[in-house]
């Protein structure tokens, strides 16, 4: 199945903003992760989820990346006819904003290592202002954040989440395994 330009967009943002990365993910609760991911101030430290040590992180990060790849396939799926058709743009984004913001909210409530804060921060508020654009129809950031993950980090974190299950199921957000 080919995904729509608007969708593959979406997809590329997602990555981009959790990590440069193999899959796509998380969820949360949907109906509290729309309000939570479009009103966290830009300016707060992310959430109090999770002890701040890099395997918390990846178990934190990797079940809402799991849910948010499953319910992205979903509405793809169902989005071009099971593979047979062309989505259109439009609805395709609206319909994975939910998923997208709940994934933005999943990430603003975990508590990362102290090295990745402001990385962590810019790139869950980016989800969120992504979710936001496509509920509404607007447009959508397409800037990167410019906030880098460390090298260093990004080889911890990928090496940890070869062992969950969930980013094994899903792909890794942290980079190539």
């Amino acid at each position: 199945m080919t995904p729509s330009f608007g969708l593959a967009r979406v997809l590329a943002l997602v990555a981009a903003a959790v990590v440069v990365g193999a899959g796509l993910a998380g969820c949360g609760d949907d109906d509290d992760g729309a309000s939570k991911a479009t009103s966290a101030p830009k300016s707060a430290i992310p959430g109090s989820q999770g002890d701040g040590s890099d395997a918390q992180y990846v178990q934190l990060v990797c079940a809402p990346w799991r849910a948010f790849n499953d319910e992205v396939q979903v509405i793809l799926q169902a989005a071009t006819k099971g593979g047979q058709g062309q989505p259109n743009q439009a609805q395709t984004e609206k319909l994975v904003a939910k998923p997208t913001a709940a994934l933005a909210a999943a990430l603003l409530a975990i508590k990362p290592p102290g090295e990745l804060i402001a990385w962590h921060e810019a790139n869950a508020n980016q989800l969120a202002a992504v979710a936001k654009a496509y509920e509404s129809g607007g447009p959508v950031p397409t800037q990167a954040t410019g906030a880098q993950i460390p090298p260093a980090a990004a080889k911890r974190l990928a090496t940890i989440a070869q062992a969950d299950a969930n980013c094994k199921v899903s792909g890794s957000p942290f980079g190539p395994q």
